[in-house]
């Protein structure tokens, strides 16, 4: 499943990179995001607990950057599996900075879910439409958050092990 969204931010490309690179910036602004734990190699840990239809399914979730190109564009790889639910995940995301003017950036977010075993199972409509509301509520978290962070009156320090 492909999803793609975008929003523009009025913040300069730097700031925006940033925030994006942070790993725990970006689990603040998953929706169902639990923890992120930073390992080796651009390697991090997360858990994220989803709920979709009747069930709620909580995944452990290991995500690496595969691509970096400071400061526009990024791409993480993540696989995963479902705590005491038979169903797994992998997912690409991309994403890449366009400097629109000095002060101003768009963010352009593509992702290719993949989902077997029981989730699976509930159909593609309804794996969309949840899919597709939790994209745009991590675009609207995150273009809040990378606001807020360049906010000079703001300050946010990053930890090894981050609960939400």
């Amino acid at each position: 499943m492909n999803i793609s969204t975008s929003f523009q931010t009025p913040v300069p490309i730097q700031g925006v990179w940033e925030v994006i690179f942070d790993p725990y910036n970006i689990g603040k602004t998953i929706p169902g995001c639990e923890e992120v734990e930073v390992r080796e190699d651009n390697t991090y840990l997360s858990k994220v607990t989803v709920k979709v239809a009747y069930i709620k399914a909580k995944f452990k979730l290991l995500s690496k950057i595969v691509e970096e190109e400071a400061p526009t564009r990024i791409v993480t790889y993540t696989i995963g599996e479902g705590i005491g639910l038979l169903s797994n995940v992998s997912m690409t995301t991309t994403l890449e900075l366009n400097s629109l003017s000095e002060d101003s950036t768009e963010v352009v977010i593509n992702a290719e879910l993949n989902v077997t075993g029981t989730l699976a199972n509930l159909g593609a409509r309804i794996m969309r439409a949840k899919v597709e509301g939790m994209v745009d509520d991590w675009r609207l978290s995150m273009k809040q958050l990378i606001e807020d962070i360049n906010n000079p009156l703001k300050k946010v320090s990053g930890q090894e092990t981050i609960h939400f």
